[in-house]
């Protein structure tokens, strides 16, 4: 497919509906053929009725909860705890009211607390983790298919949080999420950011939540008779979690497939669907290395929405620039192998719940990897000159399309990428899917490189009742541009993730050839077998225990002749959960490895290929309530390693003092000695963050390893105007540790830029 037929096919998908055979207006009519009593497990789903809102009547948002409507409208009230005592009634209170005019869906929640003065309510920044203070969550998956969903929450500050929920939720990606021991399948991307609203209330009774989500921000199906909904709350001083629906351990609030329903949603409008966010940038840039004075620059571009139908969404960006980004965190890699980096872009994040392969969050065979585009191999920008996306469902399927092209530079061509990516669902939480990429560089200095593959997963959360279990895999061939031959790569796991007793088992396999252009590649010529049995039992009526962990695992990779290459049983002795929210846990790992390439672990430190190693290492790990206002992690590991001997440290510090206000400090330490060398490595983090509101802050993220001798910082500044319409300010400096003993700091560059972004939606 060449680049005009690439253009056609978004055209087509973008000014078409009709090829999906989706001509619906986007109100909602309920389809007669799909009635209520045909959903799987509706007879055991709680339901909440969403009340109209009467004409005339408005909402003003203030956290109140203080209209007529809110009074008429019927809460959800029976909230169960999770923890700390399953499957008894939550201590405090809380009813949760829905609302919806033809425009937005309202959600307001009263949170009833008998000592109010208590609540936890630190965090403010935007998209902020809440793992220490008081919360409401809610998700909602308006397909009802049980597989991907929205998560929203908030706590008695205001802050707003919210992701993607892919491929059925439980696992998760950057933090968040509801406590249980269950779940697995699936994960969140956090990096989402959705245009919506809330404001909270504190008062002598608790406090209160007032949400609107505009429908023009989720996609959804006019035809579903009912949209799936959950809430949890979580109460920190009491370490107590109660949901709504979903509360057994073998669940949480991210598995959508243990959502209640929520009825009643007719007429429901997105507008036009169409969204316009257009954006100013300016840059200063100094780079004292190369001696050229510093530069200024200024530019601008939009990134452009468009509902096809309610349930597809097409985006386009131009002359896109991710000058808010921030940076990632430093890692020092004493493996033969890449590190792997998550998405923070905002146009690879939206709607890349469609465009994700495969239910396995451990897996790192990926054919698409969002972040091999525009993006260097030292995480250095490449311009991109514009994007385009169609992502949605249409009935049992989910579609998704991407095509990108970057800007040619002074010291690279650029590329075209494109991605094809199709699921089709069935039965409750189960799908089968293909995948497609292509890469072809503009000047013709590379050969085109392509990826097919297709993946399935076979679901089920009554398994012996409400046992999880699933079975998924995958087959993937890439086009072999290097001709090493062995293109292919897939990947067979069974997985029984519950509480209690849980377990896993997975072999994969990547061969020599595989080389994946618009994915991930972390090592090939490789067959990995892993495995995992845990057991955690909860013991009774205790006050200080909340349940014990004990597991043992296996990795053991080969390479393609099955000869052992590296391996590790790890055996955790004894892990300890805490009811006060502490935790401790003690593992020996013996481990092997044999390079199958000479392995240069440090600068002057070379291990030889083919030369195995056995070793035995004890690591400990300990971890205070995150609800503190000073938290301590820490882990620390001693024994042998490779042919010598490794100790290693990591000390992480959380402070809280009072609301807004989070300085973090982190030191990682690594002590090797080898018959061939050794060395030593450090890094430091430091960050510190201060809110005057939920929408003004400022961060600063200084990092520091003694590996590149680098140390980077970068000053943020965010100010939400409102939901969409955001201002950035941003400062970056590097500096070099010279080699030299007292010469002082050498000043690599300095970057400033500062972006304005508007948000109208038609």
């Amino acid at each position: 497919m060449d680049r005009n037929s690439s253009l056609a096919a978004y055209l087509v998908l973008l000014v078409c509906p009709g090829v999906f055979g989706a001509q619906e207006p986007s109100t909602k009519q309920a389809d007669p053929e799909r009635e209520m009593s045909n959903l799987p497990g509706y007879e055991s789903r709680p339901v909440i009725h969403a009340y109209r809102l009467p004409q005339g009547e408005t909402i003003k948002l203030d956290g109140r909860l203080d209209e007529p409507a809110w009074k008429n409208a019927k809460p959800a009230t029976d909230f169960v705890q999770q923890e700390p005592h399953n499957g008894e009634v939550t201590t405090e209170k809380t009813e949760v009211r829905v609302l919806f005019d033809g425009e937005n869906l309202y959600i307001g929640a009263m949170c009833f607390d008998s000592e109010p003065t208590q609540l936890k309510r630190n965090q403010m920044v935007r998209d902020g983790n809440l793992p220490g203070d008081d919360r409401f969550q809610v998700v909602i998956d308006p397909f009802l298919n049980g597989i991907s969903g929205y998560f929203f929450e908030t706590n008695p500050s205001g802050v707003m949080s919210d992701s993607l929920i892919v491929g059925g939720g439980g696992g998760e990606r950057g933090g968040g999420g509801g406590g249980g021991g269950g779940g697995g399948g699936g994960s969140e991307i956090r990096g989402w950011d959705g245009i919506w609203n809330l404001r909270v209330s504190r008062t002598s009774l608790g406090w209160s939540v007032e949400m609107v989500l505009p429908f023009r921000t989720v996609a959804f199906d006019p035809k579903a008779p009912a949209w799936g909904i959950n809430f949890q709350r979580s109460i920190k001083r009491k370490n107590e979690e109660a949901l709504w629906n979903g509360w057994s351990r073998n669940q949480n609030l991210k598995r959508v497939s243990g959502a209640g329903l929520l009825e009643g949603l007719s007429e429901i409008s997105q507008g036009h669907g169409l969204t316009v966010q257009p954006y100013m940038i300016g840059k200063y840039s100094d780079n004292t290395v190369t001696g050229q004075p510093a530069s200024y620059h200024a530019t601008g571009g939009a990134d452009i929405t468009y509902s096809i139908t309610p349930q597809i969404k097409a985006n386009f960006t131009l002359n896109t620039d991710f000058a808010e980004t921030e940076v990632d965190q430093r890692q020092v890699n004493l493996t033969q192998f890449a590190l792997f980096f998550p998405e923070k872009r905002t146009f690879f994040l939206e709607g890349s719940n469609f465009l994700s392969f495969g239910r396995e969050p451990d897996n790192l065979i990926l054919p698409y990897f969002s972040r091999s585009i525009g993006l260097n191999s030292d995480g250095s920008a490449q311009r991109i000159e514009y994007g385009a996306k169609v992502t949605g469902q249409v009935g049992h399927y989910d579609i998704g399309f991407l095509d990108v092209r970057t800007a040619n530079s002074s010291i690279k061509a650029g590329d075209d990428f494109t991605v094809f990516r199709g699921r089709r669902r069935f039965l409750r939480q189960s799908y089968a899917g293909v995948i497609y990429t292509r890469r072809s560089n503009r000047l013709g200095l590379v050969d085109t490189s392509m990826t097919a593959g297709a993946d399935f997963s076979l679901s089920s959360s009554r398994f012996r009742g409400s046992k999880n279990l699933e079975l998924s895999g995958f087959y993937l061939w890439d086009s072999d541009r290097f001709h090493y031959g062995d293109n292919r790569a897939w990947g067979l796991r069974i997985d029984y993730p519950n509480d209690r007793w849980s377990g896993r088992a997975f072999v994969r396999e990547a061969g020599h050839g595989w080389n994946p252009s618009v994915g991930f590649l972390q090592r090939n010529d490789i067959r990995q077998y892993s495995g995992l049995v845990q057991f955690a039992p909860r013991p009774e009526n205790s006050s200080i225990v909340r349940r014990y962990i004990f597991n043992t695992s296996l990795d053991l990779y080969t390479d393609l002749n099955n000869v052992a290459r590296s391996g590790a049983l790890n055996i955790q002795l004894l892990g300890m959960e805490f009811q006060s929210g502490e935790g401790f846990s003690l593992d020996v790992t013996p481990s092997y490895e044999n390079p199958a390439t000479d392995f240069l672990i440090s600068a002057r430190v070379l291990l030889p290929k083919d030369v195995g190693h056995s070793f035995v290492r004890a690591k400990f790990t300990v971890n205070t309530a995150n609800r503190r206002k000073v938290g301590l992690f820490a882990t620390g590991s001693v024994g042998t390693f490779y042919s010598g001997t490794r100790k290693e440290m990591a000390v992480g510090f959380n402070q809280r003092w009072r609301p807004g206000l989070l300085i973090s400090s982190n030191f990682d330490w690594n002590r090797v000695e080898l018959p061939q060398g050794s060395f030593t490595t450090n890094i430091y983090r430091v960050s510190a963050s201060y809110q005057l509101n939920p929408r003004i802050g400022i961060s600063n993220n200084i990092q520091y390893d003694n590996v590149t001798r680098l140390m980077g910082w970068q000053a943020r500044f965010r100010w939400i105007a409102k939901p969409g319409n955001d201002v950035y300010i941003v400062y970056s400096q590097d500096w070099l540790d010279p080699i030299t003993p007292g010469a002082g700091f050498i000043t690599q560059d300095r970057r400033a830029a500062s972006k304005i972004i508007y948000t109208h939606q038609f």
